[in-house]
């Protein structure tokens, strides 16, 4: 009994280990099952759109996972600006800095209410909500205060009035419970405070230009922020660490959103919104979607699942499984979420995960290139594009897009049928053949003749020669057009080409 009890002792440790491990794996699992959306995340972008020049602004909904775009249906909207969203209770709140308000409604446009209304000095820029403690906050640069509604109540409270110059964008980290703005005017800022606007502090006061936009990476604590100057900053929220991620002189760039690995933002005066890696990796994506005139703000979430309950996985894979992504173009990653390839896929890939090839007649980037004159009943490579089984009668090329001189089916370029080939081959052999039966019979007849007995006639003299010498015409069964060779009878079996020009089809 002495001798099993340590291995019994290191077994259940062992297997405690196993459980435990297991365990954590289905915590981790478990807000992807209890949405009942597992194997289908969803991941929105809501936009303000100021819209055409004297019409009125709107609110966009797009749906990336299936690139589902409409706007909601709200009056009374002249200039939209910053945005933001209760995923609780399924509002969306944002500020209008034409109509001095603050308002809310449902994410389908319902229900639109009014949450503040401001001064006409006002200038409210920026929004951030804690959905837990059912507060919204705001900037506003015309009155230079940082301010706080509740959501319920409606009741307002100023939280900052002092040492502010310009305050614009604005981000809430609701697991610390702290805010974090930045200052457009002459000094420009990065500032945080509490939620009551205690314990403030100066973050950044130096080498910023005109700070519009910034967001926060609640798991990894950075936070990121735009500059019309040109360029995407970030920083750990104690100030430390403070690098560029993309700089390009003379672009606009204003609000942005952080979501699961990536960046979101827009630019002043253009009409997409684009997506960044967090770390200014890979390439910088272009996103536009149908009806977006002139984006300005921006918040990225998912519907379905909480930011801080995603899985962090590493570049190049997605989901609550980490599974890895598909064939993106030109080497780029998918996004984590939902594992779209926003760049494109890998030629012979269809979008929008680029994990399934083309489908049977289509080929190249994106699956749009429809296969070419195939021979029938067969598609093209869903790569390349070229037909590996030949192509149909009158067409010829590596793609099969060429019409053929001849007529006939494949032509003799790649992907031309071996059927082809082969009647050529049967045609010179046949033709040799029948060269061959030539030369022996008239082999035959010249032995015959020179061994038939002399008869003489009157007027003519005979001499006998003797026995036949195979060396006295070596050329006598040279092929047309042939070399003289050592042995006249082995060059018809070597040189069938050569033969070839005296084929008759009919044979």
């Amino acid at each position: 009994m002495s001798d099993i009890k340590p291995w019994f002792d290191a077994t259940l440790k062992q297997s405690r280990a196993m459980i435990l491990q297991y365990m954590i794996v289905v915590c981790g699992l478990l807000p992807w099952i209890a949405t009942g959306q597992a194997e289908s995340p969803q991941l929105v972008v809501l936009l303000t759109d100021l819209g055409k020049t004297g019409e009125l602004g709107f609110l966009h909904k797009i749906n990336l996972h299936d690139w589902d775009t409409g706007a909601l249906n709200i009056a009374n909207m002249l200039r939209p600006t910053a945005i933001d969203v209760d995923r609780t209770r399924h509002h969306v709140y944002w500020t209008d800095v034409r109509t001095y308000q603050i308002r809310r409604a449902d994410l389908d446009g319902g229900n639109n209410q009014l949450m503040a209304s401001l001064n006409t000095s006002s200038n409210p820029e920026g929004i951030t909500l804690d959905s837990q403690t059912r507060q919204v906050f705001y900037t506003d640069a015309g009155a230079d205060i940082v301010a706080r509604i509740e959501m319920d109540s409606l009741q307002s409270t100023v939280i900052v009035s002092t040492g502010l110059d310009k305050p614009m964008g604005i981000v809430a980290d609701t697991n610390y419970k702290k805010l974090y703005w930045v200052n457009r005017g002459n000094s420009p800022k990065i500032e945080t405070s509490d939620y009551n606007g205690a314990a403030r502090a100066t973050l950044v006061s130096s080498g910023l230009a005109q700070p519009n936009g910034i967001t926060i990476d609640q798991k990894g604590g950075r936070l990121f922020w735009t500059d019309s100057a040109g360029y995407i900053e970030s920083m750990f929220t104690n100030g430390t660490q403070r690098k560029r991620l993309r700089s390009e002189s003379g672009r606009l760039f204003f609000y942005i959103s952080h979501f699961n690995g990536f960046l979101y933002y827009t630019v002043r005066k253009e009409r997409s919104f684009f997506q960044l890696h967090e770390d200014g990796l890979y390439m910088n994506i272009k996103l536009t979607a149908s009806g977006v005139y002139l984006p300005l703000g921006i918040h990225v979430y998912s519907p379905n699942v909480n930011a801080t309950e995603l899985a962090t996985c590493p570049d190049g894979r997605y989901g609550p499984a980490c599974t890895e992504c598909g064939q993106c173009s030109k080497g780029e990653i998918c996004e984590k979420t939902i594992g779209q390839c926003f760049v494109g896929c890998a030629a012979g890939y269809k979008p929008r995960t680029c994990s399934q090839e083309c489908d049977p007649g289509f080929f190249g980037e994106n699956c749009k290139s429809p296969c070419s004159k195939c021979r029938t009943g067969t598609s093209c490579d869903h790569v390349t594009g070229k037909c590996p089984d030949g192509c149909q009668t009158g067409w010829e090329g590596d793609l099969c897009n060429v019409e053929s001189e001849s007529g006939h089916e494949g032509g003799l370029s790649m992907g031309t049928s071996f059927l082809t080939t082969g009647l050529i081959i049967g045609i010179a052999a046949g033709g040799a053949l029948v060269v061959v039966i030539v030369v022996v019979v008239v082999a035959v007849c010249v032995v015959k003749k020179r061994r038939r007995p002399k008869v003489k006639e009157e007027g003519e003299v005979y001499t006998d020669i003797g026995p036949l010498d195979k060396t006295l015409d070596e050329n006598a069964y040279t092929p047309l057009g042939a070399s003289r060779p050592t042995n006249p009878y082995a060059e018809i079996y070597t040189v069938p080409e050569q033969c070839a020009q005296y084929t008759n089809p009919s044979w």
